[in-house]
């Protein structure tokens, strides 16, 4: 997700150089890169688990902790799954609509739904999937896109209201179900 950033991506804008070079300033993007290495950065747009699977398939099918990574089978991106207070985020305003945007690096249009964490969730802990309300507060299939595959500036797009009432730091969790 390009807006509200996702944690890969928000630590690839945090860490780009004028050279290409990709050296994050943010605490928890230097712990994720220390722990996993720099290709999610380089690869930002790849994390999931991607294992054939177009189900929409949710609680269980990652495992607990590794909801972040996507216990990607590809590479390495726990370090996105570590338990870090400075994780840069996205502000946002409970009951606002937002234009989500889910970069198109290559053309996987589907069904798109976002989840958020429950009220009272402990940011101390791993993310598991009893932390997330259990309803997608949106769902989307075949949404809109701009721009060509393989940019930066090309996304697919939708409205969505955010879940009102939520107050505090919040974890917005997407379910990418390819067809």
């Amino acid at each position: 997700m390009l807006i509200p950033g996702s944690r890969t991506f928000l630590c690839y804008e945090d860490g780009i150089t004028s050279t290409g070079q990709i050296v994050p300033h943010n605490p928890a993007c230097a712990a994720a890169i220390a722990n996993s290495g720099p290709t999610p950065l380089y690869n930002w747009f790849a994390v999931g688990n991607r294992s054939g699977t177009t189900s929409g398939e949710t609680s269980g099918f990652i495992p607990d902790g590794k909801l972040c990574s996507g216990d990607s089978n590809y590479f390495d991106f726990s370090g996105f799954d570590q338990v870090n207070a400075n994780w840069p985020v996205t502000h946002l305003t409970a009951g606002s609509t937002v234009q989500i945007q889910y970069n198109k690096w290559a053309a996987h249009p589907g069904t798109f739904s976002l989840y958020i964490t429950k009220d009272g969730w402990d940011q101390t802990q791993p993310l598991t999937w009893a932390d997330l309300e259990s309803t997608p507060f949106s769902t989307v299939t075949l949404p809109a896109s701009v721009g060509n595959p393989g940019s930066i500036s090309s996304y697919y797009y939708w409205n969505a209201t955010l879940p009102a009432g939520k107050t505090g730091r919040h974890i917005i969790y997407s379910v990418w179900a390819r067809s």
